[in-house]
């Protein structure tokens, strides 16, 4: 697991904005989080992208929901349809392109 923060670290906090920017920039994958927008969250923690192999809901259920916690969010694809979550990461990220 790519973590930029060690849990000896304070968290370091971002806007709703800037957090949606960094998960869109590492992971190729737009998020909307469905929060104030001057609600502060921890940063995303991680520096390499998921395995393009492994499904929608593993990344959900492994990086996103640990993060947000009870904070709701959607995941879209490039044509603004949220993905079935048995979809492969390289499959998401191939609607952004097409």
């Amino acid at each position: 697991m790519s973590k930029a923060n060690s849990k000896n670290q304070p968290a370091i906090l971002v806007s709703v904005k800037e957090l949606e920017s960094r998960i869109s920039k590492i992971e190729n994958i737009f998020i909307k989080i469905q929060a104030e927008e001057d609600v502060l969250l921890p940063d995303y923690p991680y520096s390499i992208k998921f395995n393009g192999l492994r499904i929608v809901s593993e990344w959900i259920d492994t990086r996103i929901k640990p993060l947000l916690g009870s904070i709701p969010f959607k995941v879209l694809d490039g044509n603004g349809i949220v993905p079935h979550g048995n979809m492969r990461m390289e499959n998401l990220r191939k609607t952004y392109r097409d």
